[in-house]
């Protein structure tokens, strides 16, 4: 069994390492207890542990970080995690393999569509590159002055008045302006009606 000496000018942590998901807590939990277990602590895989496990990496189960740091459970999820990984880097490889094979059949097809068709998506092939799709983009910076003159220009087309300054005086004599032209139309009005009326 080793001993273990603390080290003096390692910082506490002030508060709990937030983890990215579950699965990255997981992998943490089984190289610790794998560590752990290197340095002489016995483990003992039960059966519970598993079935633990798997209902971890299924996602019936919303586990706690103690639940996941029982070092049983801990390296259940790390085997299942690292094999999981594994199989989808497999299955995506064969499926490249497949797919391009496929490609290369199709390139002895008596139809030249097809023929054709068919050098061009192996052209495009990441590892071949050959007919590989570029954007490019062109980004042009303008100075402010430039800027204001083309917004000016473009607000001429709208807007064709000259816009002055109004102070509150201006703005009361004209609304006053206005209700006396409407009391005079009013009057008008009744005028009008009260000539016809006779």
């Amino acid at each position: 069994m080793q001993l273990l000496e603390p080290e003096a000018n390692v910082d506490i942590p002030l508060r709990d390492y937030d983890y990215k998901d579950v699965y990255e807590k997981a992998k943490i939990a089984c190289a610790t207890a794998l560590r752990l277990n290197e340095m002489g602590m016995p483990i003992e895989l039960e059966e519970e542990d598993d079935l633990f496990a798997k209902q971890v990496i299924t996602q019936e189960v919303k586990p706690t970080t103690k639940q996941i740091f029982k070092p049983g459970v801990a390296i259940k999820l790390g085997a299942l995690l690292e094999e999981y990984e594994v199989q989808v880097a497999k299955d995506a490889a064969q499926l490249r393999t497949v797919a391009t094979n496929k490609l290369i059949e199709m390139l002895d097809d008596p139809d030249p569509k097809v023929r054709l068709k068919s050098v061009e998506l192996i052209g495009k092939i990441a590892d071949v590159g050959l007919f590989a799709e570029r954007t490019q983009i062109t980004i042009i910076n303008k100075s402010t002055e430039e800027l204001e003159r083309e917004l000016v220009g473009l607000f001429k087309d709208y807007v064709d008045v000259e816009a002055r300054e109004v102070t509150k005086v201006e703005q009361l004599m004209s609304e006053e302006v206005q209700d006396v032209e409407e009391i005079k139309s009013e009057e008008q009005e009744v005028e009008d009606v009260d000539a016809e009326d006779k």
